[in-house]
């Protein structure tokens, strides 16, 4: 028995394995807090007619979770948080905000002021990246081309983190470098480590603003993937959604955000 030729990927050979269209989310327990799945709650696809639906046996019911973990994880806010590829290689700490978080400078990132909206300037200095009275990082999502291509995934997933407050396991201030960090330069002044060994990838920064680095958050040794006490996820967009390969996940993703953070504010 021979395959249709797949001309759209996992969507196309969702609609071959499964008995209906379906996209399944694997593994939810693992991620302690649902992870993604939280905000993707089972909606209709509006492109392609999918579903997206927690695995048969996995945790059922994701908003209710969300609420439980991000009361549960309130008190419970580290002195440190451990970031730690698979492998093992490529491990260092994230602290809370403090006084040097402040330090740092910015333009806007594309989940606040959208690249097609006119250039991110930040000339009032505003200190976008520090959320809840500045005691929690600001956390979120990403379709553009090169994460894309960088991660395997349609979206990648990123905390906005001072460099002065991450540090390597002996205490001494982050320099990139590690048993197992690799950098590749996807364009002129803009940097990205990976794990060379299990392929994790770990940050992203440029040469614009040196002192706010992305931590890709799925490195987080938190109580739940998504990390509540020490993230604010952008409730209002997916970052460069336009240049999204797929964009009725995409879609789904930024409504199940909205409709969350507006559970929020009841």
């Amino acid at each position: 028995m021979s395959l249709p030729q797949l001309s759209s990927g996992i969507w196309d050979l969702v609609h071959i394995i499964l008995p209906h269209p379906s996209v399944q989310h694997w593994q939810v327990k693992d991620t302690g807090d649902g992870g993604l799945s939280t905000y993707l709650p089972g909606w209709p696809s509006l492109d392609s007619g999918c579903r997206l639906e927690v695995f048969s046996g996995q945790q059922n019911n994701t908003t209710e979770s969300h609420a439980q973990v991000a009361e549960d994880d309130l008190s419970k806010l580290p002195s440190q948080l451990q970031a730690r590829c698979h492998c093992g290689g490529i491990e260092f700490y994230i602290t809370p905000p403090d006084a040097s978080s402040l330090q740092a400078w910015s333009p806007f990132s594309d989940l606040l002021v959208p690249y097609f909206s006119g250039p991110g300037t930040n000339p009032d200095d505003v200190k976008w990246w520090l959320r809840d009275g500045n005691t929690k990082y600001l956390a979120g999502t990403c379709a553009c081309k090169s994460c894309r291509l960088g991660c395997g995934f349609p979206i990648q997933t990123w905390a906005f983190i001072p460099k002065s407050n991450i540090f390597n396991t002996d205490g001494s201030p982050l320099a990139f470098k590690g048993k197992t960090v690799q950098r590749y330069n996807s364009s002129p002044g803009v940097y990205r480590e990976f794990c060379k060994v299990c392929g994790a990838n770990v940050f992203w920064h440029c040469d614009e603003r040196p002192e706010l680095i992305d931590v890709s958050v799925g490195l987080l040794r938190g109580n739940g993937a998504r990390v509540v006490n020490l993230l604010d996820w952008a409730p209002d967009r997916v970052s460069f959604a336009e240049m999204a390969a797929q964009k009725d996940l995409v879609k789904l993703l930024e409504d199940g955000l909205a409709k969350l953070s507006r559970a929020d504010c009841v």
